[in-house]
């Protein structure tokens, strides 16, 4: 309201501009005041993409993953996430995220509840998102720096801290689709970064 006085009963230019940055900060202070509290909750999902997971959206000097407004999988929680039925105990599990609260959605305080099959739906995601990366970084080592698929997984487990899977799954994995899919390309060795990742 003093903003509004101001801006009002000494009408100028410098004033008009005056009024509309107190009217901007008054909208910011409302809006954090009804904005969503940060809720967290977990699910379970097969222990690599959790890894996964951690390597790519765990938020630093913390134990919970937040997926960006710019992610897919973002709307994908949103999107599965429902109000707890009766009787239902919490989400319990082994990767713990943010709960999705876009401006104009559901309260997460009272949508968080992920039912089994939306779990299943999310795993099933998670798991594409980590197969393409998977299988573009083995391509780029194999095709273009000449690594055998043994090194280049080697290299992806060492790079996104995969500690829960088998080389030899990876490899396996990486061969039947590379069969499928791909034709051998000439080696480029100068697209290559060092065989080292930390």
């Amino acid at each position: 309201m003093v903003c509004w006085s101001v801006g009002h009963e000494n009408y100028n230019p410098g004033g008009k501009i005056f009024f509309l940055a107190c009217f901007r900060v008054f909208d910011i202070f409302l809006f954090n005041k009804i904005g969503y509290q940060m809720v967290t909750t977990y699910i379970e999902i097969k222990d690599h993409l959790v890894e996964y997971m951690h390597h790519k959206y765990l938020v630093k000097d913390s134990d919970y993953i937040d997926i960006p407004h710019s992610d897919d999988l973002y709307y994908v929680l949103n999107n599965l996430r429902t109000r707890r039925p009766m009787n239902s105990t919490e989400n319990t599990g082994n990767m713990k995220f943010r709960v999705p609260a876009p401006r104009s959605g559901r309260d997460p305080e009272i949508y968080n509840h992920y039912s089994s099959a939306a779990i299943a739906s999310i795993q099933s995601r998670i798991n594409r998102m980590f197969k393409a990366e998977f299988h573009d970084f083995m391509d780029h080592r194999v095709d273009e720096c000449g690594d055998t698929i043994i090194e280049a997984a080697l290299l992806f487990m060492a790079k996104y801290k995969i500690t829960s899977i088998e080389l030899d799954s990876l490899s396996k994995d990486y061969y039947r689709w590379r069969k499928k899919h791909r034709a051998v390309r000439k080696v480029r060795a100068y697209n290559c970064q060092n065989k080292q990742y930390k």
